[in-house]
């Protein structure tokens, strides 16, 4: 699985950053995985990382190795967002609760989170277009 893939793209939907995951995380052996793209202050993708490769229904998460390459990339903003290799597009509790912890980091960091996206392989799940997004 690669770890980590510089990028020159304006990401302007949700739909942009699921196709962007889909493609990522195809050769993750059906595994969650949880990636973070850095975005400079005219939401251009810096850097596309892979956070954290987890099982099947999960994966972990921390604050601290999610906003560790943004601070690197002098990045203004972060899209977070995971794969369902289930193919249940829905946001669960443990979800909406590292959303929040990120967007609380985020907010101490200067790093807007933008968006966290759940994506399988024919849907995806935006919170922020949901209203989802705390903060």
């Amino acid at each position: 699985m690669r770890l980590e893939k510089p990028m020159r793209r304006i990401c302007t939907s949700a739909e942009d950053v699921a196709t962007i995951v889909r493609d990522w995380t195809r050769t993750a052996g059906g595994r969650e995985v949880f990636v973070a793209i850095s975005l400079d202050g005219r939401h251009r993708s810096i850097v596309l990382r892979t956070i954290s490769v987890g099982t099947l229904t999960s994966s972990l998460v921390h604050p601290r190795e999610v906003f560790r390459g943004a601070i690197e990339d002098g990045a203004a903003a972060i899209i977070v967002a995971h794969n369902h290799p289930s193919g249940e597009c829905y946001s669960s509790q443990e979800d909406h609760d590292v959303t929040k912890r990120l967007v609380q980091a985020g907010k101490i960091l200067g790093i807007c989170v933008l968006d966290h996206v759940i994506v399988t392989s024919d849907s995806f799940y935006s919170f922020q277009s949901s209203g989802d997004l705390e903060g």
